[in-house]
């Protein structure tokens, strides 16, 4: 399950009531939109609103897991994904009335409460019928399929929904009575739709004989504006934080090795498995560790549990012209000397011996970051005898910033790029800065001039603009709009707009890369009201003139301007949008719901 963060003000919980004990009703985020308000509430901590398809037909339910996930729609919460009535007529299977049967079916019929298609072996061995649905409108659209165990192929089932779905799902043929669940999501571009269920390998049409049941054949509409988007542009689902790799594999390649050896798997580490290496020195001279590099290391967070083993003091330094070192005291459990360079350097028990070491760099480069068993300690002497050492286990490299709080645990073990343990680390969205986007519907802000805005963010890249968010294509030139980014330029920044037929930009700096905020802009037309607020604090506003008008019926677009510039390069946390003037109590509500899911303090 993922962590969801506490948000801490005062020294108590906030923005969760009786979660905390005080007796009162928690805070959704939903309660935002109870009135009808317009807008939209994502939140990639859920996964069950996540998929990795824009069609909604392949679920997120776990990440870390070998494989990387890409994020091809987010279902808006802000309106509880509320399912509208049923729109398929006779959909259940008891008969087959108003069906239409396509000519590769030899006869559909009703048995026992279930749909019987059967092909004849020719070209559309499908049935079908029309529905009407409301253009702009979300839907969701599902059957219940099985496969008999006379069928000869594996592949039978399918759903599709015109201008919209098709989802494919394997049906066993040796499980005759396994149902399987097509679903998936439409955006409605038709009011009059077709809805097909079709006897279909995965290539052609069902072969002569081949028969497909079908019950449940539905679709609702689903309250939201959902966000979707496709190819190589899907934004990636993640929740790593260590910058390393191999985390409990030393003997990896990945590791450079001089004048040590390691034997990897020699020790008990202090999770109770056989994971711990010996890193013992195996040649005189300098430069007796191992290292890994490619990392700007200022400001980072150096940790590994380390035991002594033969070599009671033990090293982490950085390799670079700044220098930076710390030394240990493995048999004390002490720190020693901390050389300049580095910082705040702690070592905490972990049992049977063995200590967490850790230290922050306040200076370095892109070189590299090193352990090593030493003699003593401020000293890089190392005897040599073929056995005396220390064993090593679960090294981690992380921002500074994100080594204590409610992020997650101090090590996090990451076995390659895409492995990674997720337990305790709170979920983002990454945008690439590149192409990664996504967007909504047309949204219809037309009723009213007032807007609310917060976005739980981590900016990695101050190098160009980043869209973090933006109604319309463009703000520069469409009127009734607003946008948030992360920067606004090539700039230490944040920057919102809010724009009537005149615009009040708001830019507030310095928040250099990478920085990790939540951010709040409100807008108010009529009022020439445009401030953001970071972190819970008002620190900018305008009162330019913003002309008249409301906000407008246009999509929004999440990462990047238009899909098509100014792409965000950073994590997404949390994303609201709120058509109204929220009060004071909803603000802060809301910005201590969205710290929790951030990371930050209030």
């Amino acid at each position: 399950m993922p962590y969801f963060g506490i948000p801490i003000r005062n020294g108590l919980p906030i923005g969760l009531g009786s979660v905390a004990g005080f007796g009162i009703a928690p805070f959704s985020p939903e309660s935002l939109f109870e009135n009808g308000e317009q807008g939209a509430w994502y939140d990639p901590s859920d996964f069950t609103t996540l998929f990795t398809d824009a069609a909604g037909t392949d679920p997120i339910t776990a990440i870390g897991a070998g494989s990387p996930k890409f994020v091809g729609l987010m279902l808006d919460k802000s309106k509880g994904l509320v399912l509208g009535p049923e729109l398929v007529t006779n959909g259940s299977g008891s008969n087959t009335t108003g069906w239409d049967v396509g000519a590769g079916l030899s006869s559909l019929t009703s048995v026992n409460g279930e749909f019987v298609a059967t092909a004849n072996g020719g070209l559309s061995s499908f049935f079908s019928r029309l529905v009407t649905l409301e253009v702009g409108k979300w839907y969701q659209c599902s059957v219940t399929v099985r496969s008999p165990s006379s069928n000869s192929v594996t592949n039978l089932g399918r759903l599709r929904v015109e201008g919209g779905i098709t989802a494919n799902l394997a049906v066993q043929v040796s499980q005759e009575d396994a149902n399987v669940t097509l679903s998936g999501y439409v955006l409605a571009t038709s009011t009059s739709t077709r809805i097909y269920v079709s006897v279909q390998t995965a290539a052609v049409w069902g072969g002569s004989g081949d028969v497909l049941y079908a019950s449940n054949v539905s679709i609702k509409s689903v309250a939201g504006n959902h966000a979707t988007s496709s190819g190589t542009n899907r934004p990636e689902l993640s929740a790593r934080y260590n910058l390393l790799t191999y985390t409990e594999q030393f003997d990896n390649p990945a590791w450079l090795k001089f004048g040590v050896t390691i034997s990897p798997n020699a020790g008990t580490a202090p999770d109770g498995t056989t994971t711990a290496d010996l890193i013992y020195p195996s040649s005189t001279g300098s430069d007796r560790a191992i290292y890994r590099g490619g990392f700007s290391l200022i400001s980072k967070t150096h940790s590994v549990a380390a035991k002594a083993a033969g070599k009671s003091w033990f090293c982490i330094y950085q390799e670079d012209t700044t220098g930076g070192a710390a030394w240990f005291d493995l048999a004390n459990g002490t720190v020693g000397t901390v050389a300049a360079g580095f910082a705040n350097a702690t070592i905490a028990p972990l049992g049977n011996g063995w200590y967490r070491c850790s230290v922050t760099s306040t200076s370095g480069f892109s070189q590299y970051t090193a352990f090593a068993p030493v003699d003593a300690d401020n000293s890089n002497t190392l005897t040599v005898n073929g056995t005396d050492g220390a064993l090593i286990w679960g090294a981690d490299l992380r921002p500074a910033s994100q080594a204590t709080g409610l992020i997650g645990p101090t090590y996090q073990r990451v076995a390659d790029a895409n492995t990674y343990d997720t337990a305790g680390f709170l979920p983002y969205l990454k945008f690439d800065g590149l192409s990664w986007s996504m967007i909504t519907n047309s949204i219809d802000f037309s009723a009213g001039d007032k807007m609310t805005v917060w976005a739980g963010v981590r900016k990695l890249s101050d190098a160009a603009a980043g869209t973090v968010t933006e109604l319309s294509a463009n703000t520069n030139t469409n009127t009734g709009s607003f946008a948030l980014f992360a920067p606004s330029s090539a700039a230490a920044n944040y920057f919102w707009r809010s724009y009537g037929t005149g615009l009040a930009d708001v830019t507030v700096t310095p928040y250099a890369a990478p920085i990790t905020n939540l951010l709040t802009g409100q807008g108010a037309i009529s009022n020439d009201i445009s401030t953001l607020r970071v972190n819970g604090t008002q620190v900018g506003s305008s009162v330019a003139d913003q002309g008249t008008g409301n906000y407008g019926n246009y999509p929004l677009f999440i990462g990047g301007r238009n899909n098509a510039s100014l792409f965000f390069n950073g994590w997404m946390y949390s994303l609201t949008v709120r058509g109204a003037q929220s009060s004071a109590s909803q603000i802060s509500s809301m910005e201590s719901w969205v710290a929790g899911k951030t990371g930050v303090s209030l």
